[in-house]
């Protein structure tokens, strides 16, 4: 099978996680650390899927619920969930996901995003396998994931 778009390749590292049951991966280029969920402050007027603002080590950093961002009508946290820190053109946000699988490739081709279009082409690069475990695994584009999102560049500290 072909590579999606010739954006995917042998060398490209993906960390793996898991919402609502499914396996997704995003380019770990974009991620800080992974860190356990601690209380978000919510803002007013917010969208659904942002948690609000989390003070981890005094800065205060936007926290996205991600499988309400993704459409997921998932409501519950899980047990333990845990946060992505990710960050992208000097900006950092949180993604809250139930858990945190590894970091490793993918392979072939399943579907690629044109064969995907009506489900979530916003937010998605296509479906492969990861080369360790041959499974299926829904690959994220995190710039999309963030790029509405109006984040300061300056990060704000916080006495909290």
């Amino acid at each position: 099978m072909k590579s999606l778009h010739g954006e995917l390749s042998d060398s490209k590292r993906y960390l793996f996680f898991f919402l609502e049951g499914e396996r997704f991966g995003m380019d770990i280029s974009f991620v800080q650390e992974i860190v356990r969920f601690q209380n978000c402050i919510p803002l007013p007027k917010a969208p659904d899927y942002f948690l609000g603002m989390m003070n981890l080590r005094g800065k205060n950093i936007p926290i996205l619920h991600l499988a309400k961002r993704l459409g997921f009508s998932h409501e519950a946290l899980h047990d333990h969930p845990v946060v992505i820190l990710a960050k992208l053109q000097g900006k950092e946000a949180g993604l809250l996901v139930d858990r945190v699988d590894e970091v490793g490739g993918v392979g072939e081709e399943i579907l690629s995003q044109g064969t995907i279009h009506s489900l979530c082409e916003t937010f998605t690069q296509g479906i492969a396998k990861d080369q360790h475990l041959q499974k299926a695994v829904i690959l994220l584009k995190t710039e999309a994931l963030l790029e509405d999102l109006a984040l300061d560049t300056k990060q704000t500290t916080s006495p909290l």
